[in-house]
């Protein structure tokens, strides 16, 4: 028998249903509307079916070029690289932990009739690995990089928008996954904040002494 959450996706939720199951029943179904629709415009436009595969195939790399990029600063910032590595990680695990917990299917999977332009990955749908990962990197590198964690956060929202339009996640996953990453990305990134606080008021402090360092 299916759940009420499963009832949801496949939009054959019951009116009589209502409280808890009837708000996330909803959701689900709105969810499902999104994916479909957004999957609907596929053949419409090559150039557009052509940019959706780029940028759901590639935009992964290309936030890992980004990551890179930050290595020669790290003269001047030393905790930036490792913090935004460490978001990285801990949103990594964090998705696989949701991922075991809700077993979400792919849409693929659970919506027949859609449009497939992509390789069908059989692991779980919620939340969005690749979108937690380019989230956390870019909220982490925002406070010592600011160009490049803004091209993180544009990656991983385009990103986002294409895994769905080629039917590998629902909308629900990629906002979860931006979710995620962002909160990790803001947990390490903040630390950086309060420690170079931290340390320009220990600077301040020697000057005013006439401390030589």
């Amino acid at each position: 028998m299916l759940s009420i959450y499963e009832r949801g996706l496949n939009n054959k939720v019951s009116p009589r249903e209502t409280g808890a199951d009837d708000w996330r029943a909803a959701i689900a179904a709105l969810d499902t509307r999104v994916l479909k629709w957004m999957n609907s415009r596929i053949g419409s436009s090559p150039w557009l079916d052509t940019a959706m595969v780029v940028a759901a195939q590639t935009l992964s790399f290309v936030e890992v070029a980004l990551l890179l990029a930050m290595l020669p600063t790290c003269g001047t910032n030393r905790r930036a690289v490792p913090r935004v590595i460490l978001s990285l990680v801990v949103a990594t695990l964090l998705v696989k932990l949701l991922q075991a917990l809700v077993k979400r299917p792919r849409p693929f999977r659970a919506e027949p009739g859609l449009r497939h332009l992509v390789h069908r990955h059989p692991g779980p749908s919620f939340p969005s690995r690749h979108v937690a990962s380019a989230f956390a990197m870019g909220v982490a590198a925002l406070p010592a990089q600011r160009t490049i964690g803004a091209l993180m956060l544009l990656g991983g929202a385009i990103l986002g928008v294409s895994r769905v339009y080629v039917a590998v996640h629902y909308p629900s996953d990629v906002l979860g996954g931006a979710v995620v990453g962002a909160l990790c990305g803001w947990l390490f990134g903040a630390s950086d904040i309060r420690s170079g606080e931290r340390d320009g008021r220990t600077s301040r402090a020697a000057k005013v002494r006439g401390w030589p360092f």
